[in-house]
């Protein structure tokens, strides 16, 4: 099955884009890896022991290349989870990763309604009151399995951006709750892949997904998102073409897969489609046509005309914090 068609497992009628497999996805993978890798060995002085893919999108490739590049665990969502063992299939519990999987790969699905309702539901609350009811759901969940591991994930700036004074009482009363508490105890996914390694339910198969629906709709399946994949996949096969001849000297090579893997990033492809605010997709579709267009000009190739035009128009609303931005 090509790449792009691994959408149709947890969305099977999902439209494709025209071109059903990325040129040499599998070693722009590895290179995004290893830079990820070396960029967490630079900062923190050791090699990173795990790896959150972005929206906690998983596949069955992309897993056996996370194993191959040494990273003791991943995470993703309740709901892809599901979509992979069944509907009672418990969070509580670390998975270890499918039979065939390099590696010994521990993987970690978060708790979409408590990570949710840090994401999507306290900023309304007074923060004294969402902390005790934070803390009054992991008593509930204590109480059934004492040896639970409550997963709680999500993207940083919904827990601060949109919480009144950054959410400082918020997590000030949750901190210490959690802090002074007798039964619970705060963990890395780090430690508790260690921790919790004989805890482990062995996961049958892994259904392609993110944290959005526990589906990739997020990157493709409308016709705007296919579209700009076309035109990634096409400046992609200019790039390959131009990498394996010898009219680019080492200085022209690394500009071009600098350029390049910024035209990979991920939130390009979330931005563009109807649900998001015009303005948000105007700015994100410039910025990525423009990045396209510089990596035809790192090639010394003419750009296409089709480049001067917007790929999406959008059609919701600005964010807040309740918006389809995270949720699950």
């Amino acid at each position: 099955m090509s790449p792009l068609k691994r959408a149709r497992e947890s969305w099977p009628e999902s439209p494709l884009p025209s071109s059903a497999e990325y040129p040499g996805g599998r070693d722009r993978v590895k290179a995004h890896l290893a830079a990820a890798a070396l960029s967490h060995q630079e900062r923190f002085g050791s090699a990173p022991a795990g790896l959150w893919p972005a929206e906690g999108a998983l596949s069955a490739p992309f897993l056996n290349q996370i194993g191959e590049s040494g990273f003791r665990w991943t995470a993703s969502s309740q709901s892809v989870l599901r979509n992979s063992a069944g509907d009672n299939a418990l969070t509580t519990v670390p998975w270890q990763a499918p039979p065939g999987t390099p590696g010994d790969l521990t993987l970690f699905f978060r708790n979409e309604k408590l990570s949710d309702l840090i994401g999507f539901e306290y900023a309304t609350w007074h923060g004294r009151d969402a902390a005790q009811h934070f803390i009054s759901e992991i008593e509930g969940i204590h109480a059934h399995d004492p040896h639970a591991l409550i997963t709680v994930f999500l993207d940083g700036e919904n827990a601060w951006e949109y919480f009144p004074y950054n959410a400082w009482h918020f997590f000030s009363d949750l901190y210490g709750a959690l802090e002074s508490h007798k039964k619970i105890s705060t963990v890395t996914l780090s430690a508790a892949a260690i921790a919790h390694q004989g805890r482990r339910k062995r996961l049958p198969r892994l259904v392609a997904g993110s944290w959005v629906f526990g589906t990739l709709s997020t990157w493709l399946g409308n016709a705007d998102k296919n579209h700009a994949w076309d035109l990634l996949c096409e400046v992609k096969q200019c790039a390959d073409r131009a990498l394996l001849g010898d009219r680019l000297d080492e200085r022209e090579r690394a500009a071009v897969l600098q350029r390049l893997a910024v035209c990979e990033s991920s939130d390009w492809f979330w931005w563009l489609g109807d649900y998001n605010s015009p303005q948000s997709v105007a700015c994100f579709d410039s910025l990525f046509r423009e990045n396209l267009k510089s990596l035809y000009r790192l090639l010394r190739l003419p750009i296409p005309g089709s480049l001067d035009h917007p790929i999406s128009r959008g059609g919701g609303t600005p964010e807040s914090g309740g918006t389809m931005r995270r949720a699950s």
